[in-house]
């Protein structure tokens, strides 16, 4: 249905192709196991995408058409959705996938997004975009600044399980952000309440969250995004302008496939930032635990520009986990800078006594 509703919309603005500009792309990757390609058509006031391919074995495909209309931005097909609340302060990459028709606009000082059709599983690819359509649904996100610092918002996503947040962001001094929010998510109820400090010496972001075990912004098969769960916070301390000491402790709730819970998972992690004479010095530990696993992990890094032009990196990781045996790793990063368009990168790594060398632009 996707691929009709796309053709016709090209079909429909065919003559009005003139000034306009056409990306291809296309190929295998034996990473994620996908081969395919997409087209991708940019003009004053709209873009369009059509892409197709396998994954996994399996066909699949993605369209999109977006275009601007007063102050007003109208879209078809698949879309990326953000989804991020004002509480989100450690990750603001959450999204959900969706395909439909949907507008975005602002109505008396109200930032309105509305989409019909349906929450989507989305596939990863670097060739094209796909996503394959699930349960219906209508989405409705409106957000709205108010006076002295404050801005609320609702995140409401009506489907075969109901999602309503509210969040509230305000901002009392420069630097200084605090946030609430609170609702149901999938039909289980989530409350957040976030802190973030910021001054030249000193970062402080903290974040309380409970949530339900079955707690999802969206159900779908993929992604599946994990989500901050109980105490987070991350200190960073910048004592010179050469060092900077850095200490967290982060939980996570993690859906499951195939499983309508999600388990807990913890992170505490520690790292000293040293860079001096152009030299960058990096040492992190990290110690995380997940259902009745534990691993304690070290990541050291060294990097140096011998010229504005010439970087390289080496990294050295090594990860210690109770119940398996450890392993290493060495990675050695080399950047030339040849023209101001052309790169090109030339990377060694060993692992499980194997060595590698692989280069690109």
């Amino acid at each position: 249905m996707q691929f009709s509703c796309v053709i016709l919309l090209i079909a429909a603005i065919g003559p009005k192709l003139m000034a306009q500009v056409f990306q291809v792309r296309g190929g295998a990757s034996s990473l994620y196991q996908a081969q395919g390609g997409a087209l991708v058509m940019h003009a004053s006031g709209y873009q369009a995408s059509l892409g197709a391919g396998t994954v996994g074995g399996r066909f699949v495909g993605g369209a999109n058409f977006t275009k601007v209309v007063g102050r007003s931005t109208w879209i078809a097909g698949d879309d990326y959705i953000h989804f991020v609340l004002p509480t989100d302060i450690f990750d603001t990459s959450h999204y959900v996938v969706a395909q439909g028709i949907g507008v975005m606009t602002t109505l008396r000082n109200t930032g309105i997004f509305a989409f019909a059709g349906a929450t989507s599983t989305g596939f990863n690819s670097p060739l094209f975009e796909a996503a394959r359509a699930e349960n219906p649904a209508f989405l409705l996100f409106l957000d709205r600044r108010l006076g002295r610092g404050f801005a609320i918002s609702s995140k409401m996503v009506f489907s075969r399980q109901t999602t309503a947040i509210e969040g509230l962001d305000w901002e009392p001094a420069d630097r200084l952000k605090m946030g609430v929010s609170g609702g149901v998510g999938a039909n289980q109820p989530y409350g957040a309440a976030s802190f973030d400090f910021r001054r030249k010496w000193i970062i402080v972001q903290a974040a309380y969250i409970e949530a339900g075990n079955q707690f999802r912004r969206a159900v779908v098969a993929a992604p599946l995004e994990s989500e901050p769960d109980r105490e987070n916070i991350i200190i960073t301390l910048k004592p010179t302008k050469f060092l900077s000491l850095t200490a967290g402790r982060q939980n996570f709730l993690t859906p499951l496939t195939n499983s309508q819970n999600s388990t807990r998972s913890s992170m505490d992690q520690g790292t000293a930032n040293l860079d001096f004479a152009g030299v960058g010095l990096v040492a992190t530990f990290y110690h995380s635990t997940y259902l009745s696993n534990s691993n304690d992990s070290t990541a050291y890094s060294l990097g140096r520009d011998f010229t504005h032009r010439v970087h390289a990196t080496t990294s050295y990781l090594e990860s210690r986990p109770d119940k398996e045996p450890k392993t290493r790793s060495f990675i050695a990063n080399f950047s030339e800078i040849l023209t101001p368009r052309w790169n090109v990168i030339e990377v060694i790594s060993r692992s499980h006594e194997q060595t590698s060398i692989s280069f690109g632009e």
